[in-house]
């Protein structure tokens, strides 16, 4: 059947670990340079790297190895697998706005009845932005078969990354000029 994307090791272990690195690294090199606009910049990366850490730590949190099976997903671990069938699925959503593309899934854990939430990487091979993967595509066909209280209404809406695309553009834009220019008094 289907598996999630052979780049989920290197999202999931290593890019969380290299990221806050190369951030220090850079932020050594700017403050180094004792320039009042290579120090701001370096300000202006540290508030950036706030910002995206909330992103960057869920990501080992959340992401998952993945195959599919006729009955539901097999999610792969170091020391066990756990099996969520799709009949406990309760909707899944592409965030679109990055690549690679991350799919969230939210699912009840059948032993306690809770919500949970993981995400996983689907091969993007010949996928266009906006549109799903054959992985995706397959996974909602079968919660659509083995779900009958599925509902599509229920899905995360598309438009909320349009939303927090937009909210985050507008605070680094802001920073960037503050890097260049420092702060303009009105």
């Amino acid at each position: 059947m289907h598996k999630s994307s052979s780049q989920t090791f290197l999202y999931q272990y290593i890019y969380p670990f290299l990221f806050p690195i190369g951030v220090c690294v850079n932020m050594y090199i700017l403050y180094g340079r004792g320039d009042e606009q290579s120090i701001r910049f370096a300000h202006a990366t540290l508030i950036m790297f706030l910002g995206v850490s909330y992103f960057i730590i869920q990501m080992p949190l959340r992401l998952r190895k993945i195959e599919t099976t006729e009955t539901g997903l097999i999610v792969k671990g170091f020391r066990n697998n756990i099996t969520i069938d799709y009949k406990n699925i309760e909707w899944l959503t592409r965030f679109d706005l990055t690549a690679p593309w991350f799919v969230t899934i939210k699912y009840r854990d059948p032993a306690t009845g809770e919500a949970k939430k993981m995400a996983f990487i689907p091969k993007q091979k010949n996928t266009q932005p906006f549109g799903d993967d054959p992985m995706t595509v397959y996974i909602k066909e079968q919660i659509a078969i083995h779900n009958p209280l599925y509902a599509k209404e229920n899905t995360p809406s598309k438009v909320k990354n349009i939303i927090i695309l937009a909210g985050l553009c507008v605070p680094i834009m802001f920073l960037f000029i503050y890097a260049r220019n420092g702060f303009i008094s009105l």
